[in-house]
């Protein structure tokens, strides 16, 4: 799943979201875009077993 924010004119941030991994970029919107930042931050497993659950609850079971 990846999302692109913007703040106002001049900052981009791209957000990509793994299962096990989020990653993000930092621009600096000119002509061509620079990267100001970017980096990856490992989802410990504890926290993905429960978003995984949480996921889980949200969807309809047919009985």
């Amino acid at each position: 799943m990846g999302f692109r924010i913007s703040f106002g004119k001049k900052k981009i941030i791209n957000l990509t979201i793994k299962d096990h991994v989020i990653r993000y970029v930092d621009l600096k919107n000119t002509n061509p875009p620079m990267v100001q930042n970017l980096g990856e931050s490992l989802i410990m497993r504890p926290l993905r077993q429960s978003l995984k659950n949480v996921c889980l609850i949200g969807k309809s079971r047919e009985d």
